[in-house]
């Protein structure tokens, strides 16, 4: 992560000595998403309302992703009516078709975590059904393994736990092939808490350790103690430090 950080501020300062239109806007954005993920939502917050200034002041083209993170970060902060008036805000209406890759993901799991959070289970089944669809996963294989693991969720939650825990090994295959820590770390935990109900403690403690690993390993690649610290804690990870079944 840290390394992620420090080329993502590389093409930002390139891109503003360049003057490309749009990119150092987009480098600030990813550079927030970074930081969100490492928990610290400030400089987060900082990098996404300048990339939102820079839009509505130039013109640039990055107003609907800028506004989808500021949904993000809302959401972070556990403010689910803000996180939803800011993404319907970026969407205005359109249609998921038109979006790209990048904000089709970021729209998808937004919309996902508020479903959950307000226990609408069966919508969040729909837009996962809706985005494995052949036509759609053609262009989306970036982002099966969170798929799957929402889906896994949902499932859970509406009392199929057979098909959840076949979602979520299918989520934890995914992210495997593609090396995707930030989503094996909050996978595991799930199929570990699933295994458990199945009656094989063993299996779960080995997929708990697994998450711990990762945890670990994000943790030392930070690139600084301030962004380790920030991400030790992120409420999910200190659950699963302390060995506590945190819900989704």
């Amino acid at each position: 992560m840290g390394q992620a950080l420090e080329t993502w501020a590389a093409v930002h300062a390139l891109a503003e000595q360049a003057n490309f239109a749009g990119l150092p806007e987009y480098a600030r954005l990813h550079l927030a998403r970074l930081y969100a993920g490492l928990g610290d939502h400030e400089q987060a917050f900082e990098l996404t309302q300048a990339a939102i200034s820079a839009a509505e002041s130039s013109r640039v083209p990055v107003r609907r992703y800028a506004l989808m993170m500021l949904a993000q970060l809302h959401l972070n902060r556990g403010n689910l009516v803000a996180a939803n008036t800011t993404l319907e805000a970026a969407l205005e209406g359109r249609e998921r078709t038109y979006l790209d890759e990048t904000e089709v993901a970021l729209a998808f799991s937004i919309e996902a975590d508020i479903h959950l959070a307000n226990g609408a289970f069966e919508r969040v089944l729909t837009l996962t059904d809706d985005l494995l669809a052949p036509d759609q996963m053609l262009n989306l294989r970036h982002m099966a393994a969170y798929l799957h693991y929402y889906r896994g969720l949902a499932l859970k939650e509406v009392g199929q736990a057979q098909e959840a825990y076949q979602a979520m090994n299918q989520a934890r295959d995914l992210a495997q092939e593609i090396g995707a820590r930030n989503a094996l770390w909050q996978i595991l935990p799930e199929l570990s808490n699933l295994e458990a109900a199945r009656g094989n403690p063993a299996e779960a403690k080995a997929l708990h350790e697994q998450a711990r690993e990762i945890i670990e390993f994000i943790a030392d690649h930070t690139g600084s103690a301030e962004l380790q610290a920030s991400f030790l804690d992120l409420p999910r990870v200190r659950g699963i430090l302390e060995n506590k079944q945190l819900e989704a």
